[in-house]
């Protein structure tokens, strides 16, 4: 079995990329492209061609049903969908590079040697219990993740929620939290139903973003799920919060980071080279 791809979610043509997401897939290349084939993964009739010419590199590709990649909200349906893992089942792990994220070192050694299911940039939250302010893992733009473990989660049928736990999530949830009541139960009894009694109860629960459910409803259900400890994550990714990210991990840069021109910006010029790489796009 090979050892790991890569993957770019794409969705735009490659003419409408803004120049931080072209300096993402330039360096996702540079550093990836002699240890790991590339995929890009996009809707059907996605011109990756284009792709090819605009990056000077032969992506793989593999396109879904373009649904997947209309809203935040289907791309998240893709990510928890047994399909999507099972087109990279010769692949032991995938590396999901999203084009808001960069890689810095990417040695993955640690990760493959601790057998972790999946790895991601920490959060300081907890997105399920926002009383929670321990360290949690984390983000899926750049993330690790063991495709037969995946695969194994999304084939199970096993329930996720009690009832009381999914009509809390519907109350709070920014698709329901506005409706009435009544409403609220309808949805919580209908998302029940479908997530225990259907596989496709795994993506009938839109409040539920796919990092949120890998990272901390999958090992909470699936005790064998074996997700990065915090420690690892901070020497995996950083996303939010990266300065003190970056003390809390003794000053060192992890294997990559995602968000970096959203989240502190101005802190990640030090190690990016945005400017550089902007001019270099500018003389093409």
């Amino acid at each position: 079995m090979n050892k790991l791809a890569v993957i770019i979610p794409c969705y735009k043509k490659a003419a409408e990329l803004l120049p931080y997401e072209s300096i993402s897939i330039i360096n996702t290349i540079q550093k990836l492209k002699l240890i790991s084939p590339i995929y890009i993964v996009g809707p059907k009739g996605l011109n990756i061609k284009a792709y090819n010419e605009a990056f000077s590199h032969s992506f793989s590709f593999i396109d879904f049903d373009s649904r997947f990649f209309s809203s935040i909200y289907s791309y998240n349906l893709l990510l928890k969908d047994v399909k999507f893992y099972q087109e990279f089942s010769a692949y032991e792990y995938i590396l999901i590079v999203q084009t808001d994220a960069f890689i810095f070192n990417p040695d993955y050694k640690e990760f493959f040697d601790a057998a972790v299911d999946y790895a991601g940039s920490p959060w300081f939250t907890n997105p399920i219990n926002h009383s929670d302010n321990t360290i949690h893992v984390g983000n899926g733009g750049y993330s690790l993740r063991k495709t037969s473990s995946c695969i194994k989660v999304l084939r199970c049928n096993k329930p996720i929620f009690t009832f009381k736990e999914t009509h809390r999530l519907v109350k709070e949830s920014e698709f329901h939290s506005g409706k009435f009541f009544l409403t609220q139960i309808l949805y919580a009894l209908w998302y029940y139903y479908f997530q225990n009694n259907f596989l496709s109860g795994r993506n009938t629960m839109p409040m539920i973003y796919e990092d949120v459910f890998w990272s901390i409803v999958v090992p909470s259900v699936f005790k064998n799920f074996k997700v990065a400890t915090p420690e690892m994550a901070i020497r995996f990714g950083f996303e939010t919060y990266p300065s003190k990210i970056f003390e809390l991990n003794n000053f060192k840069l992890p294997t990559g980071c995602h968000g970096f021109h959203k989240h502190e910006p101005e802190f990640w010029r030090n190690y990016i080279p945005l400017d550089e790489v902007e001019n270099q796009l500018t003389d093409k």
